[in-house]
């Protein structure tokens, strides 16, 4: 692990930040831009617009809840196409299965 700021970084992390090595945008077939999405205390992919709460609704997924610092993605984005891919495998998520 590789610490920056207040988060850390998976060595393939590191090695993809060191070589310049990003995704491929799905829409316009261009190299994406490595960084990071951040955001404060918390994250959910939801269905429909709304106050996040600390139960996700029925098929959302509560990706971050930290009362105490900033929540941070790895993620690429497309400037041109204005799409960010955002890779939350390194976290322990809680997912609604009703």
């Amino acid at each position: 692990m590789a610490e920056f700021g207040s988060f850390t970084a998976d060595t393939g992390e590191v090695y993809k930040m060191q070589r310049g090595i990003g995704m491929i945008c799905p829409k316009c077939g261009v190299e994406m831009e490595n960084g990071y999405l951040q955001s404060m205390r918390r994250a959910a992919w939801v269905k429909t617009p709304h106050k996040v709460s600390l139960l996700p609704k029925q098929g959302e997924i509560l990706l971050e809840n930290n009362a105490t610092k900033d929540v941070v993605f790895n993620a690429d984005i497309c400037k041109s196409c204005k799409i960010i891919l955002v890779d939350y495998s390194n976290k322990d998520i809680q997912e609604s299965r009703k």
